[in-house]
């Protein structure tokens, strides 16, 4: 009897974030393989019992290469086994899923994704920023900031998005936030938007930046290695207007 693979969210970084399937599916588990954007306070939830493995990127890093862990989960379902792929945020969202998913498919084995907390969503929640308001904000559009190597083109409409979008949510956003930030500048948006910048949202070493679009545009201190979401309110969500100065917010905002 052939077993399952389960795509998994594990949220942003807190152990907190993760839903109660995860959890469930991680303690039941015949094997998870994670990579190394999911938290080691994650990890720690997984039970001795169950296998763990994870990818490795680096090649002279420990671990097994991105290569090899499509074949491992094809062998351990077909072997009767549940595999937990664990992704760090949302599976669906810039994940590389669907790849993976490919690969299951074309072998017949049986999947299942099961959504997590993206960074997206809890980065907003975390610094208390506004992705919608009734009043003011109909649409959000989340993207990314660090496209596919190997695109002879972006798929980014910088131009559109500044025109038609009410909130862009841009991720993996930080070190191309000044290219982007002028781009839409010059595509008609308000210099004076508010924009957010949260570095590992949820983690311990999370930091919050606030600042305008054209303070962005000048470049905003990099946190090389870390994870970042930019949430920017091209139609400004409050009647707080921002100096374009760069604010580092304290660590862990109180609730």
């Amino acid at each position: 009897m052939s077993g399952k693979v389960y795509f998994v969210g594990s949220g942003p970084g807190d152990p907190d974030y993760l839903t109660l399937k995860a959890l469930k599916l991680l303690r039941s588990s015949d094997l998870v393989i994670y990579d190394g954007l999911v938290t080691k306070s994650v990890i720690q939830k997984i039970p001795n019992s169950v296998h763990r493995l994870a990818i490795r990127k680096d090649p002279h890093a420990k671990g097994i290469a991105m290569e090899e862990f499509t074949k491992l989960m094809v062998k351990n379902a077909m072997a009767g086994k549940t595999v937990v792929r664990l992704k760090s945020g949302d599976p669906l969202i810039f994940g590389r899923t669907w790849e993976e998913i490919d690969t299951l498919e074309n072998a017949g084995i049986s999947y299942e994704i099961v959504p997590g907390v993206s960074s997206a969503f809890a980065s907003a929640a975390i610094s208390r920023t506004p992705l919608t308001d009734r009043r003011f904000s109909s649409s959000i559009a989340i993207v990314t900031g660090h496209e596919a190597n190997g695109k002879s083109a972006s798929n980014v409409d910088w131009t559109q998005l500044a025109r038609s979008v009410d909130t862009l949510i841009v991720l993996m956003g930080a070190s191309t936030l000044s290219s982007y930030s002028e781009k839409l500048i010059e595509a008609g948006a308000d210099g004076n938007a508010p924009v957010t910048v949260v570095y590992n949202a949820s983690r311990e070493n999370q930091k919050v930046i606030r600042t305008t679009l054209s303070g962005a545009s000048g470049g905003i201190p990099l946190y090389l290695g870390d994870l970042c979401t930019v949430i920017i309110n091209l139609r400004n969500l409050s009647e707080e207007r921002y100096d374009g100065m760069i604010r580092l917010i304290p660590e862990r905002p109180v609730p």
